[in-house]
């Protein structure tokens, strides 16, 4: 493992804070142990599934509408990705 990737991980397992990746199909690919304390599924459990998993039902048409924007442009309503 190289020392960037050494110290990504570090700093992703010391954060409190949920910190979620995922590609540009939502699928999750970086779950780190805060995500799975708010949320309550492991790494092992999240990582590979969609979005769908931490996303309400009555918001998911609405979120991937979105989604599908934003990676299709770059852009957000926060700001360029």
């Amino acid at each position: 493992m190289d020392d960037a990737r050494t110290v990504a991980d570090a700093i992703l397992s010391a954060a409190a804070e949920a910190v979620i990746a995922s590609d540009s199909e939502g699928i999750i690919r970086i779950w780190n142990p805060g995500a799975a304390r708010i949320f309550g599924y492991t790494s092992d459990e999240a990582i590979g599934r969609s979005l769908d998993l931490i996303t309400p039902e009555r918001l998911r048409k609405r979120h991937w509408e979105g989604y599908r924007q934003t990676m299709a442009t770059g852009e957000s309503r926060y700001g360029e990705g």
